[in-house]
């Protein structure tokens, strides 16, 4: 059979499953552009069309050049010099003896020589098979050992080309940026704000718990400066004497005034004097928390709520109730992927340790959706592995 009806016959044989696979693989990469992720329009448009084309290069090509360095062979050619053409061998010289048998057998290369009678011997014995599979599982724990230590996250410019505008923009961001991105902690699911011991668990001024979730995120790591907590400001609003004031104009009727000198003008909370750190009643906390969120600054109070307002969603429409809060922070500057990672494990971590079951809390900043499953990828990759 000639060479040309050979290759014809692989090809029939093999050519279907070949223009299966291709076909399903540039299908499979082209549903990556239904994504609205620009990268990753790109990389599947560029992989689906590499994948057809180089079908056609194994249909064509391929079996146009493997047919021409077949007959290169029968013609005793050189391969990288096919102009020149070796000699036959003369049939002495072809043949030689094999010392195990006493047959004879067409003469092979030094290196078949070395690996059927050295090489293969040697990790043919049962003491190499040992010390192999020994090696093995040493590396093998070395490997998981070490897996701890590699670090997470992959350095933005190198997915980069080495002309792109973005390389500026990333090594000034490394050089100049001074605050790191915003921080967001959301108190859920109709807390109790109203209670003094729910509100030392969660605020950070005098009185309030060393271990409250403010106080927690002020001192952990990758956080910049104080947590803006409504809660804060407004408890220092309560005990401040100029700030919320109502007159009294009759059975049941109080207005707000701006002003202790005027007549029957006095104070909004009726609190203990005894008392080192007073709250207000239930009452007066929810009834005069949407004042304190409109209030001004003026010269006799330099507090206000109006940064708060979007930090309170009510429950009703006569502001009666609080269903879910957030308090804002910022990080410290974040440099590269592994700041980003570490930075919301921290964060993470914190929310996790908080005793406190009454308190539904979650966390979540700018590129939590980026890194979040880079922090379960050695536990998954092990998982996978097993």
């Amino acid at each position: 059979m000639s060479i040309d009806e050979r290759i014809a016959q692989t090809l029939a044989s093999v050519g279907p499953s070949i223009t299966l696979a291709s076909s399903s693989e540039a299908l499979a990469f082209l549903l990556g552009t239904l994504t609205n992720m620009p990268a990753v329009i790109a990389f599947a448009l560029y992989s689906s069309v590499a994948i057809i084309f180089d079908f056609l290069f194994q249909v064509t090509a391929f079996v146009a050049l493997t047919t021409i360095d077949f007959k290169r062979q029968e013609a005793n050619r050189v391969d990288c010099v096919p102009c020149i053409i070796l000699e036959e061998p003369s049939d002495e010289s072809e043949n030689q003896l094999l010392p195990q048998t006493g047959k004879s057998e067409k003469k092979v290369s030094r290196l078949k020589r070395f690996f059927r009678d050295v090489y293969t011997p040697i990790i043919m014995h049962p003491t190499f098979k040992l010390l192999a599979l020994l090696a093995a599982f040493a590396l093998l724990f070395v490997c998981i050992a070490n897996l701890v230590h590699l670090p997470m996250g992959l350095d933005q410019s190198t997915a980069l080309p080495s002309d792109s505008y973005l390389l500026d923009y990333f090594d000034a961001q490394t050089d100049y940026l001074a605050v790191g991105p915003p921080l967001y902690i959301v108190i859920r699911d109709y807390y109790n704000y109203t209670d003094v011991e729910a509100q030392n668990r969660i605020c950070s001024n005098p009185g309030c718990d060393p271990d409250s979730i403010v106080n927690q995120y002020d001192n952990a790591p990758y956080i910049a400066g104080t947590t803006y907590a409504w809660i804060d400001d407004y408890l220092s609003y309560t005990i401040a004497d100029k700030c919320c004031l109502n007159w009294y104009a009759g059975p049941g009727r109080m207005m707000e005034c701006y002003n202790e000198s005027q007549p029957y003008c006095d104070g909004c909370y009726h609190l203990d004097p005894y008392d080192d750190n007073p709250r207000p009643t239930p009452e007066e906390f929810m009834l005069y928390l949407p004042r304190f969120l409109a209030s001004d600054v003026n010269d006799d109070c330099k507090l206000t709520g109006q940064a708060y307002p979007a930090d309170i969603v009510w429950a009703d429409d006569d502001q009666t109730q609080i269903k879910t809060t957030r308090f804002r922070l910022y990080h410290s500057v974040l440099k590269d992927q592994s700041d980003f990672i570490n930075a919301l494990n921290t964060v993470y971590e914190v929310a996790d340790d908080n005793p406190d079951l009454d308190i539904s809390l979650i966390v979540y900043f700018i590129s939590i959706l980026n890194n979040t499953s880079k922090l379960s990828i050695f536990a998954h990759s092990l998982l996978a592995w097993l």
